[in-house]
């Protein structure tokens, strides 16, 4: 696919960190990149990914990220919020990745579950049922 893209007839493909969307009289101009280059459009597609605005929570301490070391948007987002866009944040939620095979479960607590049905909190009516999962307390030290 990549190749494909690459080899389009009349299209330039840039790459690049995009800090402003450049506007004038509700007609797109172009972008600002990081490098402070001037990139001249009259089409823009955003492929923003998830770092618009991004934050890492690390406990009590936050700092603005993204994933493994990538830096934030937040340009782009300060941009697009100027223009009318409405800013959220969504919370991955997102669980450590572990090895099964580098951890010692003999060392690790078990907590069983209800054997009940769960409480749905969404407007479905009726309850979830599914099967409980042991879940493993592990010491922090």
């Amino acid at each position: 696919m990549k190749r494909s893209v690459e080899n389009q007839e009349n299209l330039t493909i840039k790459e690049a960190t995009v800090e402003e969307i450049l506007i004038d009289e509700n007609q797109i101009m172009g972008v600002r990149t990081d490098l402070n280059e001037t990139i001249q459009t009259k089409a823009l597609i955003l492929a923003p990914g998830t770092f618009m605005k991004g934050l890492i929570h690390i406990g009590l301490t936050h700092f603005p990220a993204g994933r493994m070391g990538d830096p934030p948007s937040v340009g782009l987002s300060e941009s697009l919020k100027r223009f009318g866009f409405r800013m959220g944040r969504l919370k991955t939620g997102t669980t450590p990745r572990l090895d099964s095979r580098s951890i010692d479960f003999s060392q690790l607590t078990p907590q069983y579950g209800m054997n009940r049905p769960f409480l749905s909190l969404s407007q479905q009516k009726g309850s979830i049922r599914g099967r409980s999962l042991v879940i493993l307390l592990t010491p922090t030290q």
